[in-house]
């Protein structure tokens, strides 16, 4: 009777491997969508998910409240309840994550883990979604953090810089894990043989900077990593290069001032058109030149950025994001599972150790 029954316990442990194998190597991919955290609300999650599935031939799931569950299912998408949400004002986001079990966040993540969905795409908090992707879905062997990559239009290609807010306290060999993590992104996914990299600093010159960037100057330089050498902020949109690479914190600085000086720009414009007729008109006549030209910073063209770094797909997209951002979105987490790049990185990684 004992045989019979430890026959029946690997016969079923086989099927659960055969079916895991099944989904892991099957012609469907399985994405899972995040209905928390975008600041329009779960319809543009919706949306975008049944525009992913049309268009893109994808298995989607969304992960929300019971109150969009009708919505979903009449959408032909999957439809996984989550009854809490990690909000963008957690103060610990790692403590949330393990505390609040049932989030979309946690939940999403190790569904994406344990392998029913290969993918997993949030515009929530970007700390909850870090903390859990390093915990929950776990780094890549060799990598000691996940890294934030931002594509900025330049004046003759799209500069890539990392990391934009994941890590605000580096080393060197984490800033020099960033640069051949960002390179293997551009190969597999941009698409660009060998991308140039550069280090932002406050200075061209080899010496100049922190004694990080110095630190992190050397290791770039012997290494076999296309590197340029120093950027200064000032020079971004210039366009000398594929990849900036710096730390968590000056690439947040970087990004939000960007942000601010975009948003004083357009105040201006305005403010000057309120007083002066002329200008006005000068400003009619640019509104359409200026508008296919702006469209080129429209982040709903670029989607999400991939977490660099974790073992499964984990795609954060903005909060802002309206339904083409991110559908978007969906498309890179589609993208990055397609490329191969986590193999990729995996290959890399253990070759340096």
């Amino acid at each position: 009777m004992a045989e019979y029954e430890y026959s029946i316990v690997v016969i079923v442990a086989k099927f659960e491997v055969l079916v895991y194998t099944c989904l892991e190597r099957g012609n469907t991919m399985k994405l899972l969508l995040d209905a928390y955290g975008l600041d329009a609300g779960p319809s543009v999650v919706l949306n975008a998910g049944a525009k992913a599935k049309s268009n893109l031939q994808v298995d989607v799931g969304i992960i929300g409240p019971k109150s969009i569950e009708d919505e979903a299912t009449s959408k032909g998408l999957e439809f996984v309840h989550a009854a809490e949400e990690i909000s963008m004002n957690e103060p610990n986001p790692a403590f949330a994550i393990r505390q609040k079990r049932d989030s979309s966040i946690s939940k999403g993540l190790r569904l994406v883990k344990d392998g029913a969905y290969h993918g997993f795409v949030s515009g929530g908090s970007t700390g909850a979604l870090l903390a859990g992707g390093m915990t929950i879905v776990g780094r890549i062997p060799g990598i000691k953090r996940a890294a934030l990559m931002a594509p900025f239009p330049a004046k003759n290609r799209t500069v890539f810089m990392l990391d934009i807010g994941a890590n605000a306290d580096c080393t060197s060999d984490l800033l020099y894990s960033f640069a051949v993590m960002a390179e293997k992104y551009l190969k597999t996914i941009v698409g660009i043989p060998h991308p140039s990299i550069m280090l932002l600093n406050n200075g061209t010159e080899e010496h100049k900077g922190s004694e990080l960037t110095q630190e992190t100057f050397k290791l770039l330089s012997q290494s076999q990593l296309n590197f340029k050498g120093n950027i200064e902020a000032r020079y971004v949109f210039e366009g000398d290069c594929d990849i900036i690479v710096t730390d968590g914190f000056t690439g947040n600085i970087f990004l939000k001032t960007l942000e601010g000086v975009f948003q004083h720009f357009n105040f201006l414009l305005k403010d000057v058109a309120k007083n002066s007729w002329t200008a006005k008109i000068g400003l009619g006549l640019m509104y359409k030149p200026m508008k296919i030209k702006f469209a080129s910073l429209d982040a709903s063209k670029h989607g999400g950025v991939p977490l660099l770094g974790l073992k499964k797909t984990v795609v954060k997209a903005h909060g802002s994001s309206d339904m083409n951002a991110f559908y978007n979105s969906i498309v890179v987490a589609k993208k990055t599972i397609e490329s191969g790049m986590i193999d990729e990185l995996e290959k890399s990684f253990s070759k340096e150790d």
